[in-house]
C-alpha cells in the first residue's frame, strides 16, 4: 500500500473509532470499507465477514452485508463451514 493510500486509512480509522458508538459499530464500519475498497478495485462485488474472539466473551462480529453476517451466523451456529475451522485454530 502506497504511504498516502495508508495515511488515508489512518485517518478514517481514527474518524470511525471517534464516531462509533461501540465495539461493533466500529467493526461494523471497518468491515463496510475494506468491502467496498477491495469491490472497488476488483471491480466485482466483495463481501467481507470479521470475527474477533476476546477472551471470556462472546464472539463479536461485523460484516459488510445482512446476507454475509446471516451466512457467519449460521456458520458459527452450525459449527460448519470455512469460518468455523479458522476459529478453531489456535491462531492464524
Amino acid at each position: 500500500m502506497r504511504s498516502a493510500g495508508r495515511a488515508s486509512w489512518i485517518q478514517y480509522l481514527s474518524r470511525l473509532g471517534h464516531a462509533a458508538a461501540s465495539e461493533q459499530d466500529f467493526i461494523d464500519g471497518c468491515v463496510a470499507a475494506i468491502s467496498q475498497t477491495v469491490s472497488e478495485r476488483t471491480g466485482t462485488t466483495v463481501e467481507c465477514v470479521v470475527s474477533l474472539r476476546y477472551p471470556k466473551r462472546p464472539l463479536l462480529n461485523g460484516s459488510s452485508t445482512s446476507l454475509a453476517g446471516m451466512l457467519v451466523l449460521m456458520d458459527q451456529k452450525l459449527g460448519l463451514g470455512p469460518l468455523q475451522g479458522l476459529l478453531e485454530s489456535p491462531r492464524l
